[in-house]
């Protein structure tokens, strides 16, 4: 494989693997969102929650989502 092909590759397998991982955390947070309601959190709680999901969503261009779904 010559150089530029390999970057080529990579450069895909670095793409596909943040569409993966995009995917994932929005199918978290909305897993999250549906039970929390079937949860006792305490303000603490929800509050590194909501870091944790405001920093997922800033990783993978999922903030503004997350704030208009009420998830950060």
């Amino acid at each position: 494989m010559r150089q530029s092909d390999y970057t080529k590759h990579r450069a895909l397998s670095r793409h596909e693997s943040y569409v993966k991982q995009k995917v994932k955390w929005r199918d978290k947070a909305i897993e999250w969102q549906a039970d929390m309601y079937n949860q006792n959190y305490s303000i603490e709680e929800l509050s590194n929650w909501n870091d944790f999901f405001e920093k997922k969503g800033r990783m993978y261009g999922l903030l503004v989502e997350f704030r208009e779904n009420g998830i950060c």
